[in-house]
Formats: C-alpha cells, structure tokens, sequence
C-alpha cells in the first residue's frame, strides 16, 4: 500500500532545549501548515541541543553488531514501546560471539549501561566460577540470572539473530567470568538470554533499573545511568596531560586499565563530597555515607542536567591536589580531618567574588579561574597553606566532632572572608 512520505525535522544547536512555550507554539503552528497540505503521512520534529549532540556521539562509538545462532528461544508478546522480545537460552560458546571483538577480545563498550563494572572475583563471581568448573556446569542455565540484552535493531532468519547497536544492560559479572573460562567452555553450558528490541530511551532505562533491583544495588548507584554522569565521565578525560583525571561512574569500571592510576580515579563518593563541600558550602555532611548525602542534596543540587560539567571536574581536581600533597608531606595529616572544609576555603579565597547559579554560563568562567590556579603546583600549595592557617584560626581541638557541626562550618567560612577581606585592603 503506497502512503505519502513523512517528513522528519530536526532543529540543532550547541545550546540548551528549553521547551519555551513561544518557540513550541511556532513548531506546531508550522507542523500544522504542512500536515494540512495532505502531501504527508506524518510531520515529526525534533530538537537536537548540546546535550542530545553527546548521547548521540556516544552511541557512535559504542555502536557494534553481532550475529548469533539463537534457536532455543521463544517470542515474548507485544508490549508498548518494545519492537520485539525473545527470551530462551544460548550455548556459551555461541554467546562469545556477542561479547568478543574480532580480536577475540571483550567489548569493554557493551558494558556502559551496567550498573557496575566486572567486580573481579568477588564471592558472588567465584560462584559462577566454580558452578562452571563442577559436575553441575550443565545446570549452569537454571542457576544463573542470565543476561539482558537490549537492541535498536534485529534481524531474524531462521535461528540466525544479526543484532546492531546494543548493549548489554544486565550480566557484566556473569559475562566476565564466561570470557575468563572460554577456551575451555564446554559445551554444555547454557546462559539465560533475554533479547529486548528498542529505540525507546525511556523503556531502556526501566529494563535497566528493574533487572538491576533483582540483585543487590544500592538506590543512588542508578544515577549512575544519567545523561548527566556519562557526559561527566566524558569531560574528565578531555583534559590532556597532568591535568586529565578519570570519573569513575561505576565501581571499578577502572580496575584493568592499565593507564589508569589510582590516585587519579574520582569516585562517586569522592565526587560528592567534593562538590557539596566547595559549591553548596556544606563541609560538615562530607563524613556521612555518600548515598545519604546524596539523597540529601538530590535533585536540583547535585548531578541536575543543567548544571555546568566545569565545577564537578574542578572538586574533583582540588581533592586530587590535596591528596597528593598529603602524600607528600606538604600539607600536614594531621589538617585530614579537615579536608573538605580546606577545600572550601580555597574556592572562597581564590574566587572570593558572588558564586554564579550552577546552570549558568557565569558558572564555567568563574571555574577556569580557579583551574588555572589548581593547575599551578605553586599556586594551589600556597592556598592549601593558607588554608590550613584558617582552620588553626578557627580551632582543631576535638577535630572528628568538631567537623560535623554546622557552626564550625559558619566559623570557617567567616574567617576565610575575612582573611579575603583583608588581602583586598592591604591591596589599596
């Protein structure tokens, strides 16, 4: 049957889509006009910000297919936002051609969507392991979770399945220790295998959540799926030199990379503290576990999508330099436990000036500043130095309780502003 075509527009910009009312108003007022000449089947529009410019560029470079002989499976009825679904098991030698490259090597990239990365081998995974070298490796598909698998696209001849631009969204652990054992996989040994086709984001990310919540995951590791945090994770590594760190969105995502040092990985909880202590002023909850913290200074606070990528990079910087200089011995231990509020009193005497909103343009001049100082050795020694003369101002007597009160917080920052302010009379 022969329809009219459709016609698909997209607005780009390096900006921000804000779905202002006016601008909407005009879309639909010209997708209208042109339905309404009937040469159409459909008129779509789409807008493409800054934001969906990097998820896009982020899918090409995890974009990979595979093809694989699936014939023990079964069809899964119609669900909304879901093109197919199959669900069956698959031979684990025929799941190596899934996971491997032409190299032979894990893809690395089919794993971004997990929660964690491979764990090593934790108890849970020395299970796997042992179920696999045992008597009751044939068994291994009934006791095992398996794997979710989902697809944008799908070819299906036969048994053959050719799938494109995938991921791999549960079964990292399980899929680790298969490639560790392959050359001697027997043939026995089955996986679990269910196969999701979708290009709907949304419906993704709830298979993600809900076949995650199966397993022992804490709620605030599931930001870890946000746009938000895999731009973070991008712009760290952007920088070149001693001035590249790596954010590390998921727990050892990081473990067998060689090129990266330990020091130089930011963690969430590192990530946090750091910038709930310089940005938001609140030092004093820094010694709580970061998922409480997190949850506290959620929403709007913390990892929100508009906010500017520059500040969370230059906490993690700053905790980096004062690390290294505890280290070293340039900054006593015993100034520890005050770590994070050095680290906001840094901030307060290198950019004493009124903090910019967040998600503001303000926000990335106001950082490259204090960048520019945390990247000189020199510079940012000083500061930690006289950072700590603040602290000794205000008292460290009683330091791990002291720390944890709002009023010690108070003092702090009300000596840091008047230390600024006397710098800036001395200057006249």
């Amino acid at each position: 049957m022969r329809v009219n075509p459709v016609v698909k527009m997209y607005y780009v910009t390096t900006g921000s889509w804000q779905n202002d009312a006016n601008i909407q108003g005009r879309v639909d007022s010209e997708k209208s006009d042109l339905f309404g000449t009937e040469l159409f089947s459909q008129v779509e529009f789409y807008p493409v910000d800054a934001s969906e410019i990097q998820k896009l560029y982020r899918k090409t470079k995890n974009k990979v297919s595979a093809s694989f002989n699936f014939p023990n499976r079964v069809l899964m009825p119609d669900m909304k936002g879901v093109d197919q679904a199959y669900t069956g098991v698959l031979p684990a030698i025929e799941y190596m051609k899934i996971i491997t490259d032409e190299n032979g090597e894990i893809r690395k990239s089919l794993f971004d969507d997990n929660i964690r990365d491979y764990q090593d081998l934790n108890t849970v995974n020395k299970g796997i392991k042992l179920t696999l070298e045992s008597d009751s490796k044939d068994k291994f598909a009934i006791f095992n979770n398996g794997v979710t698998l989902v697809a944008r696209e799908l070819k299906v001849t036969r048994d053959i399945f050719k799938i494109e631009d995938f991921q791999i969204v549960n079964g990292c652990q399980t899929s680790h220790v298969l490639f560790g054992g392959r050359i001697q996989l027997p043939a026995e040994v089955h996986v679990p295998l269910k196969v999701v086709v979708t290009t709907d984001e949304e419906v993704t990310n709830e298979i993600i959540k809900s076949t995650n919540r199966q397993t022992a995951i804490k709620e605030e590791d599931l930001s870890a799926l946000t746009d938000f945090e895999k731009k973070l994770e991008q712009f760290y590594v952007s920088f070149e030199g001693k001035k590249r760190l790596f954010y590390e969105r998921r727990p050892k995502q990081y473990a067998n990379e060689s090129v990266v040092t330990k020091v130089s990985i930011i963690t969430r909880a590192i990530q946090i503290k750091a910038y709930s202590s310089i940005f938001i002023e609140e030092p004093h909850r820094a010694g709580r576990y970061y998922g409480t913290l997190s949850k506290e200074l959620g929403g709007k606070r913390l990892f929100s999508p508009l906010q500017k990528l520059l500040p969370y990079y230059f906490s993690g910087y700053l905790h980096f330099k004062l690390d290294s200089f505890f280290r070293s011995g340039s900054i006593s231990s015993v100034y520890k436990p005050f770590r994070y509020h050095i680290l906001m009193v840094v901030r307060i005497l290198i950019e004493d000036g009124e903090m910019p909103n967040p998600t503001a343009n303000k926000m990335d001049s106001y950082c490259e500043k204090m960048c520019d100082i945390a990247w000189s050795d020199v510079k940012i020694l000083n500061a930690f130095k006289q950072a700590t003369i603040i602290i000794d101002t205000v008292g460290t007597d009683d330091s791990r309780e002291t720390v944890k009160t709002i009023q010690f917080t108070d003092n702090v920052k009300s000596e840091a502003k008047k230390a600024v302010a006397t710098r800036k009379a001395e200057r006249r």
